[in-house]
């Protein structure tokens, strides 16, 4: 297939990222927001919580958005997301397509892009710093844990592409590339699980099931996100028959 230009890139990305936005906006609908609603109650039944930012003091903050707001707001969040991920996957294809190196492929330089986002994005916080739902809180402050899960990112970035670059080299195996490649990722997982501190609950959650579920829903619904993503990539880079 003919390798597309910067606007048929950036059509392709973004076209899959409305689909991907789209089918995470049904399954947080109909899964995550009625967890994240229950949270919400369970945390104005039981007082609330205290953010270890702010221990110490005694300022009660008003949310400035209601539930009500925040459903109408999550589908334009899905979408805005879509579109930075869509745009950050045509700057990649856009500059490497002028050089001689590119891949062969587009749909496997593009499921191999789109698989190296998603183990930074998903894989290492999921198995690190999984979610938290409203009134759950960690004994670090939200500051730290921004600061904690970007070096999840950039970690996660260096090994997804230290992989790519293994498995794209012609000096080795195909068996040895993907061992090798596998043995990175497997190595970057490991720093991620050891490496990073801990970031154990303040106090025990009310109720661990509603923890559990809410954690996996907020994970599914991104790994739902990435498959939508790749799958819509790879219809789109279909090949077509050529115009008689």
């Amino acid at each position: 297939m003919t390798w597309p230009g910067a606007g048929g890139w950036l059509r392709i990305t973004l076209l899959a990222a409305i689909a991907a936005a789209v089918a995470v906006s049904a399954f947080d609908f109909a899964v995550s927001e009625g967890l994240v609603d229950r949270a919400v109650r369970l945390e104005a039944a039981t007082g609330g919580h205290v953010d270890a930012d702010a221990a110490g003091k005694a300022l009660a903050v008003p949310e400035p958005f209601g539930r009500r707001a925040q459903h109408g707001g999550l589908v334009v969040a899905e979408l805005v997301y879509g579109a930075g991920v869509a745009f950050l996957l045509a700057g990649a294809a856009a500059v490497l397509g002028p050089g001689k190196r590119r891949p062969r492929s587009p749909r496997r330089f593009l499921l191999t892009t789109i698989g190296a986002f998603a183990f930074a994005s998903l894989v290492l916080p999921a198995v690190t710093y999984p979610p938290l739902p409203p009134g759950a809180e960690t004994l670090r402050g939200i500051s730290e844990r921004q600061l904690l899960y970007l070096g999840l990112l950039l970690l996660g970035v260096a090994g997804a592409a230290a992989a790519a670059f293994i498995v794209g080299r012609p000096l080795l195996r195909r068996a040895e590339r993907l061992a090798l490649a596998a043995a990175v990722l497997g190595g970057t997982l490991a720093i991620a699980l050891f490496g990073f501190p801990d970031d154990p609950l303040a106090a025990p959650y009310p109720d661990p099931a509603l923890l559990d579920r809410f954690r996996a829903a907020a994970i599914g619904s991104q790994a739902l996100f990435w498959t939508v993503l790749a799958a819509a990539a790879w219809w789109l880079l279909r090949p077509r028959p050529a115009v008689q």
